[in-house]
């Protein structure tokens, strides 16, 4: 027998297992029209190119970024690698990150450069619940994972079972 309850499943997509997609390093860039640049502008910098930083595999999100790019008509560059590695560059690169996006594989990545990402736009924040998104308004969750618990039935009953893990 698998024990799953709805609370658990929401509990492991808001603590942790949350993939993240965050605006990266915008709050200090400025586009060559002399327009401070921040997240929620919707438009590329100068060179025309919405640039993401990509933590997730490529043949699970590259098909979405394919279609994100044909309906919104922007070109796109995407850099892809692992999540920690990708956060350590943003982190290097600092004001001079071409990262528009930083699309996350795990929580760890999107914590450790919280601090230099800009507010997405209500009409983003608003398309998920409040549990998966940033309190800051500096990422949302777009996808989740599911933890469950198998036990022995036969030696084990759902009393005997933790709360939570």
């Amino acid at each position: 027998m698998i024990r799953v309850t709805r609370r658990r499943i929401l509990g492991a997509l808001a603590v942790g297992s949350v993939a993240s997609l965050a605006a990266a390093c915008g709050e200090n860039r400025v586009a060559q029209n002399s327009t401070p640049r921040g997240v929620g502008s919707h438009a590329p910098r100068g060179s025309g190119t919405l640039t993401i930083y990509s933590g997730r595999s490529e043949s699970l999100v590259e098909p979405i970024i394919q279609q994100f790019a044909t309906a919104s008509g922007l070109r796109v560059g995407v850099k892809y690698g692992n999540t920690a590695e990708l956060a350590a560059t943003i982190l290097e690169e600092g004001a001079n990150s071409p990262a528009d996006i930083f699309f996350a594989q795990d929580p760890g990545g999107i914590g450790s450069v919280e601090h230099v990402l800009s507010p997405l736009p209500n009409d983003i924040l608003g398309l998920v619940p409040e549990w998966a998104r940033s309190t800051e308004g500096k990422w949302v969750g777009i996808s989740g994972r599911a933890r469950v618990v198998v036990f022995n039935t036969d030696r084990l009953t759902e009393a005997d079972l933790p709360d939570d893990i």
